[in-house]
This record gives structure tokens, C-alpha cells and sequence, in this order.
């Protein structure tokens, strides 16, 4: 793991928390700095116990932040299929609107993103997410194989039912099998969920990577997700 910076270091010191027993970060900027949206960033696999993209956001995002951490590389669902992360998420999310929310993930914590944001019918942008266990632990390589495998309450997004939605979802999406894979099924999930926006993106690239370029990259796909979701709101309200 790459060494902690004191700019990490200081914004762990001032606003990482603990419910039940899981630590969280949560970052509060007040009204004046357009707290009344909230940017949720995932750690991927193998990020230890490392917060996501934490300094950058912070320099970079006018709003509030979660950050959520699974050092265990369980998807964010450990013991008790996602129960304790699940109260994090409902506790903090609970004083946003879900429209003003985005849940942000790659490849593992790019599974965790739509379950919450389907969940809170809030947001997500991802990059390869799985979404079937059974099926990207026969299309991954051996040590995610093997973590899918010790999770012992396995929750797959296709089998989930979440009725009509207005999420908006910004999905990244590469030619690996795993992550072509993945996607057919959560197109199947999108007929079955109305009202929820989906916007593709594909990338030629053929290994399972991180698809996003940089910090700008990052902040546009957000606010993306943000402006889909406000001018569909928008529209309805005049219907």
C-alpha cells in the first residue's frame, strides 16, 4: 500500500467514524460549499484498508463525501450479507435526498455502487463492476475467484427486485469476458426496473482495469449522473 500522506493522515484525524464496527469516512464541507450533495467512493479489491480517491475528492468536490473501505475483499458484504455496511450507508445517506447522491466503484466495489444506489434509488457511476458471483468467479482470474468464494452470503445485483426507479448510472465497461459478462445481466435487470437511465460506456480495452483517465474524468462522469438525473426529475414535474 502506498504511503499515507498528511493530507490523508488529516482528513482521517478530523472525520473518520465507527458504527457497530465498521470505520467510515465522512466528510462534511457545510451548506456554503454545496453540502446538500453527497459523493460516496468505494476502495476497491486489494485497497487494504485504504479509502478510495479520499484526497482527491476532498480537493476536488464541492459537497459532501462517504467513504467506505472492505479490507476483507468481501464485496462489502462480510458475515452477514452486507447488514453492518448496509447501516452505514442508510445512516449517513438518510440526511440527503436520494437525487443528490453518487455512489462511485470499480471492478469489486463496482458491484457495491449499484446495490446501494438501486437500494436508495440514489446514483452510481462504475467502472467493470461484477454483478454475478457464480459467473465472474468462472471468468476471473484465481485470487478474485477465490475471495467470491469465501464470502459465505453471496448476494448476486441480477436476482435482486427493486420495482420502478429513477437512478441514474454511468457504466464503464471493458471487452475482458468477466466484464462483457457482467453487463448482460444487469441489462436484463434495467428492462425490469423502470424508470432507471443507463449510460454505457465501452472501451476497447480487453484486460479487467480501472477505465477511468483521470481526476477529470472522474468529476465529469459525477456530475454526469447528477444532471441526467435532475433533468429527468425536471421533465416530470412539468408533465
Amino acid at each position: 500500500m502506498a504511503e499515507e500522506s498528511e493530507a490523508y493522515r488529516a482528513i482521517l484525524a478530523r472525520h473518520e467514524r465507527v458504527l457497530g464496527e465498521v470505520p467510515y469516512v465522512h466528510l462534511v464541507r457545510g451548506a456554503a460549499k454545496g453540502a446538500q450533495r453527497l459523493l460516496v467512493t468505494i476502495a476497491t479489491h486489494n485497497n487494504g484498508a485504504r479509502y478510495a480517491e479520499l484526497e482527491t475528492v476532498e480537493r476536488g468536490w464541492q459537497g459532501d463525501v462517504l467513504a467506505l473501505r472492505d479490507p476483507l475483499n468481501s464485496y462489502y458484504l462480510q458475515e452477514d450479507a452486507g447488514a453492518a455496511f448496509d447501516a452505514v450507508v442508510d445512516a449517513v445517506c438518510a440526511g440527503y435526498a436520494p437525487a443528490d447522491v453518487v455512489f462511485f466503484g470499480a471492478s469489486m466495489a463496482g458491484y457495491a455502487a449499484p446495490r446501494w444506489a438501486l437500494r436508495r434509488d440514489a446514483n452510481a457511476v462504475v467502472s467493470n463492476p461484477q454483478v454475478n458471483f457464480d459467473a465472474a468467479a468462472v471468468l476471473g482470474w484465481g485470487e478474485l475467484r477465490a475471495n467470491i468464494l469465501r464470502i459465505p452470503r453471496r448476494v448476486n445485483l441480477d436476482e435482486l427486485a427493486h420495482g420502478e426507479r429513477s437512478c441514474a448510472i454511468a457504466w464503464l465497461h471493458g471487452r475482458h469476458p468477466m466484464d462483457v459478462d457482467a453487463l448482460r445481466p444487469f441489462l436484463e435487470m434495467w428492462l425490469v426496473t423502470p424508470g432507471m437511465s443507463l449510460n454505457l460506456q465501452q472501451h476497447p480495452e480487453e484486460t479487467h482495469r480501472y477505465l477511468i483517465n483521470d481526476s477529470k474524468h472522474f468529476f465529469a462522469l459525477v456530475e454526469g449522473v447528477l444532471a441526467e438525473r435532475a433533468m429527468r426529475e425536471s421533465t416530470q414535474r412539468l408533465r
